[in-house]
């Protein structure tokens, strides 16, 4: 019984002792192991570091690489409009391939229409006089000799009244000389009478024709008593009227512009230095803007024999017919002097050319704009050179076979420039 109870006491110690080891092994080693658990976290979070430094060079690379793509695209696409399918029909587009063809130099001057002036009237009153009536608006085609209006003038009343009057003189006069005629010829009448009869007579005819001559200065040509009729001397167009019933009117005011521009007058003005260029019957071709597809073809109908002092240029005039009465006075125009060879195939000289409708302006230069899709064009500069009567020498920007606009240019620079405002395409 001692002999185990000993042999427990023995264990307790034993198991006492390994604890008490235990203990200490584990207290000299819990310094080491903080250390190196910092050690591990300060790892972690320097590769969590590096890995974030990573994906920020990636992110970066990306933006980088986007912005790179997008700078190239809107490099690519600048200038370039492209139309829907709408739009596209609605500017009426046409195209044409720029080939090489003959172009001659033509000469070009600036020019305006002005009417035919055996062909325009300025109607006014030769009396002071009140209008009654008119008849007539801006815009009225009249015949000749149509009546405009109805006056009515003191002065006229009383040159009618003198014509009666002289009528009435001359009735007198004339029954006297027939009556002494009559008495002379049997004989018991003095000769005397008769000739005094003869110059009253005379002069009463006289008085007749000076009063008739007064009244048709007078505008009494229609009418009776103080009213006249005013007339058209030509027929034409109603221009301007400044006749309005109750209105006084004077001699030194017109009253009626009457013009008739079936024919006109394209009257250019050319430099000193292209005068030796121009003589009468030089063919040339006209063309206003109001109509940029219509070509009005005549000749140089008159050179002036003198130059403007301030301007240094001379006037040069082309007449031309105007049945449909699209040539408009005061239209600017723009005048082609054709060369003598201007039609003939084997003249000028061979280069790429366009029409010149396919130019715009812009700036000093020009552009054009060619097709690379079916509704897709793009803007290019180019460089003209000789500039003939229908097309035009291109010197640089385009190549032969390239199809440029030729109508709707002028939408599609508007497109463009709207584009260029909006940072992207027209659709």
């Amino acid at each position: 019984m001692i002999t185990s109870l000993r042999v427990m006491v023995s264990v307790a110690v034993c198991a006492a002792a390994m604890a008490c080891d235990r203990n200490e092994e584990t207290k000299g080693e819990e310094p080491h192991s903080e250390h190196a658990g910092h050690e591990e976290s300060e790892g972690e979070a320097h590769e969590d570091h590096d890995d974030h430094e990573k994906g920020e060079g990636k992110d970066h690379g990306e933006h980088a690489g986007h912005e790179g793509e997008k700078e190239g695209h809107d490099e690519h696409e600048e200038g370039v409009v492209e139309l829907s399918e709408a739009a596209f029909e609605h500017m009426g587009i046409r195209v044409e391939k720029a080939t090489h063809r003959n172009v001659v130099d033509a000469l070009r001057l600036t020019a305006e229409v002005h009417t035919d002036p055996d062909r325009i009237a300025h109607i006014t009153p030769l009396v002071a006089s009140q209008v009654v009536k008119a008849n007539v608006r801006p815009g009225d085609r009249v015949k000749k000799n149509q009546a405009l209006a109805t006056l009515k003038s003191v002065e006229l009343g009383e040159a009618r009244a003198a014509i009666a009057g002289a009528k009435a003189g001359v009735d007198v006069a004339k029954d006297r000389f027939e009556r002494q005629k009559q008495l002379r010829d049997a004989g018991i009448g003095a000769q005397r009478s008769y000739v005094e009869a003869e110059g009253s007579l005379k002069r009463a005819k006289a008085a007749l024709a000076s009063a008739r001559a007064r009244a048709s200065v007078y505008g009494a040509s229609g009418g009776s008593g103080a009213t006249t009729i005013v007339r058209s001397p030509l027929a034409g167009t109603v221009i301007d009227r400044h006749a309005t019933a109750g209105e006084v009117a004077s001699p030194d005011r017109t009253l009626f512009v009457i013009a008739d521009i079936s024919r006109v007058w394209v009257v250019a003005r050319a430099y000193e230095a292209d005068i030796a260029k121009i003589r009468n019957g030089t063919n040339v071709a006209v063309r206003v803007r109001a109509y940029p597809k219509r070509v009005w073809k005549g000749e140089v109908a008159y050179v002036s024999p003198v130059l403007d002092e301030r301007t240094r240029t001379t006037r040069v005039r082309v007449e031309l017919e105007n049945p449909k009465g699209m040539l408009r006075p005061g239209m600017f125009a723009s005048v082609v002097l054709l060369p003598e060879h201007a039609n003939d195939p084997d003249g000028g000289h061979s280069v790429l050319a366009v029409p010149s409708s396919a130019l715009q302006r812009d700036g000093d230069g020009f552009v054009v704009f060619v097709q690379e899709g079916e509704r897709k064009f793009e803007r290019r500069k180019v460089t003209v050179g000789r500039r003939g009567v229908e097309h035009v020498e291109v010197l640089s920007g385009i190549t032969a076979g390239e199809r440029v606009v030729v109508e709707g240019t002028f939408l599609l620079k508007s497109e463009a420039a709207k584009a260029e405002m909006g940072g992207g395409h027209s659709h």
